[in-house]
């Protein structure tokens, strides 16, 4: 590469011989970084999109549309492509690759995503499409926790869980399911406790951690996934990288050249080997292949059938989901763990769930609830 480019410098010399030369440098980047479609499919980022209902459309923090600020319920900051300039100003990549998360669903059912397949990544906001509304019902919770993004603050936690089944049944009943992988995670532990310690990859100057924290959940959903198995292998966001630069056989970030001399220089000058990218193919870090079944893969066992990927459609559109009316004397339970046979680490037995009698109760003082729902709970001065 480094002779090509001493000789595009030269073009007074034989324009005609470098302009080969360029096109021969171009084909050489396609061959080792083969074009894959993508689409990023946010909630609010456009007007297909339901508005966030505290702010009039055309009052918002403008998105990445022609018509900007069209649409409130699009979380500006969750939207990653536009921290990359030459995404972000590219105008191609705002007309063809930025969506809306109604247009992901209208793309899977009217089967109109790319025929040799990409990496579609969905993400919710504000609101919802589906006209969910809090099982809560006080006003403010209902008009406040509308969003589907599965965050604290503005989304409720089941309106987020019917978007994501709303998507996995697209998929699973569409002719995509038999070349899917489906990944569903978080970015954040929202505080939960985990009683396995953190693993510091790497820190900052002043010793504090600056990769790896508190584990959080990650789902595979594929016709070649291993079934009700649990993956116990280090692995973290770049590991999505990592399984589409397997997938697609892409150039790692963390091997180009910039990002590999700025790895090497961090082992040299800090001790630290992990800095940078971490889909550095050299790590311990997980690539997800691990999860998929190979006997499958390799047409020694049948794949997964869609009918175990799905979910009814009248627990998708009905909240709360699962519930049993009056399951629990002490409303600590609804039934819904017993309906997918799940026991709660919090009960010793299935008596003891129904009965709603957990081995740690809330303090008789502790609201868990949002600040638009006041009241202690338990001393009957609780908003229902």
């Amino acid at each position: 590469m480094g002779k090509n480019i001493r000789k595009v410098i030269k073009t007074d010399q034989n324009p005609a011989a470098d302009l080969v030369d360029i096109q021969e440098d171009i084909k050489v980047v396609a061959d080792l970084n083969p074009a894959v479609n993508w689409g990023r499919y946010q909630q609010g980022s456009n007007s297909h999109d339901a508005p966030d209902p505290y702010e009039p459309q055309n009052s918002a923090t403008p998105n990445p549309t022609h018509d900007p600020g069209l649409n409130t319920g699009y979380v500006l900051h969750h939207n990653g492509p536009q921290y990359f300039g030459y995404l972000a100003d590219n105008p191609q990549v705002l007309n063809n690759n930025l969506h809306g998360a109604r247009d992901f669903f209208d793309a899977v059912e009217n089967r109109t995503l790319p025929a040799d397949g990409g990496v579609f990544y969905l993400r919710g906001g504000y609101d919802n499409n589906d006209g969910l509304v809090p099982v809560n019902p006080t006003p403010a919770i209902q008009q406040a926790f509308l969003g589907n993004g599965d965050h604290p603050a503005y989304s409720d936690q089941q309106i987020s869980e019917a978007f994501a089944a709303r998507a996995i049944n697209d998929i699973a009943n569409s002719p995509y399911w038999s070349e899917s992988a489906i990944i569903i995670t978080y970015d954040e532990t929202d505080g939960f406790y985990d009683d396995v310690s953190p693993q510091r990859r790497s820190t900052f100057a002043d010793g504090s951690p600056l990769a790896a924290g508190p584990r959080i959940p990650t789902i595979l959903i594929s016709p070649y996934a291993k079934a009700g198995k649990i993956s116990h292998h280090y692995s973290e966001h770049g590991s999505v990288i990592k399984f589409i630069n397997e997938l697609y056989g892409l150039v790692p970030l963390a091997s180009l050249p910039d990002e590999k001399q700025g790895r090497e220089l961090g082992a040299k000058t800090l001790g630290q080997p992990n800095l940078g990218p971490s889909d550095n193919p050299d790590n311990e870090v997980g690539d997800l292949t691990e999860a998929f079944d190979f006997a499958i893969l390799r047409g020694e066992k049948d794949p997964i059938p869609p009918a175990r990927a799905t979910f009814p459609q009248n627990v998708v559109a009905r909240l709360p989901h699962l519930a049993t009316p009056y399951y629990s004397q002490s409303g600590y339970t609804n039934g819904a763990c017993e309906a997918v046979g799940i026991l709660p680490t919090d009960f010793l037995s299935p008596a003891a769930y129904k009965a709603g009698e957990p081995i740690d109760p809330y303090p008789v003082d502790v609201n868990p609830r949002p600040t638009q729902s006041p009241g202690t709970p338990t001393s009957g001065t609780g908003t229902p």
